[in-house]
């Protein structure tokens, strides 16, 4: 008899352990995170053919934790001047330190005609004169951690900008 009243006990203790954990959403076991700030540091053009373009985005991730972050990869979207061009993905692990920063390289796609409409439309605006011969970027997609369990696996990011391509290559169109 007193066996089962043990076992029932601590039955009740681990229940209401239970429940404390997942209303306070284990606040003791595990900390809040914080998203990284994704930054475009650079951007290569890899290969071009007839159908298909491969850049190399290098994406400077920011992290603001107080813990490391381990990246398993990264799945991003690049759009210029508000319309879709590229998206790709990178597998390679990356180490973020806690309130430190690394650079992540991910190879994105893109058609050959969504490329170049974008420049086509941008020559456009600079022959026009209408004094705005840059690029306007979003960057968007996931992060995916390697986790304990305790963190999310994936987090959001999006980033805007512009590239200048007149402080890039020079006056495009004299």
């Amino acid at each position: 008899m007193k066996r089962i009243k043990k076992t029932r006990s601590m039955g009740i203790f681990a229940w209401a352990a239970f429940l404390v954990m997942t209303w306070t959403g284990c606040a003791g076991l595990g900390q809040s995170l914080q998203a990284p700030d994704i930054l475009l540091s650079g951007l290569l053009v890899e290969e071009v053919d007839l159908f298909e373009t491969v850049l190399q985005l290098k994406l400077r991730v920011i992290n603001g934790n107080d813990i490391p972050l381990v990246l398993k990869g990264i799945q991003c979207e690049l759009e210029l001047n508000g319309k879709s061009v590229a998206t790709g993905v990178s597998k390679t692990p990356v180490n973020i330190p806690a309130l430190g920063s690394d650079t992540v390289s991910v190879k994105v796609y893109s058609s050959m005609f969504n490329i170049a409409s974008s420049f086509f439309r941008m020559v456009q605006n600079e022959a026009a004169n209408t004094g705005n011969p840059d690029f306007t970027y979003k960057l968007s997609g996931r992060i995916h951690l390697e986790t304990s369990g305790l963190t999310p696996s994936t987090i959001p990011f999006k980033t805007t900008g512009k590239i200048s391509l007149e402080d890039t290559f020079g006056k495009i169109v004299e």
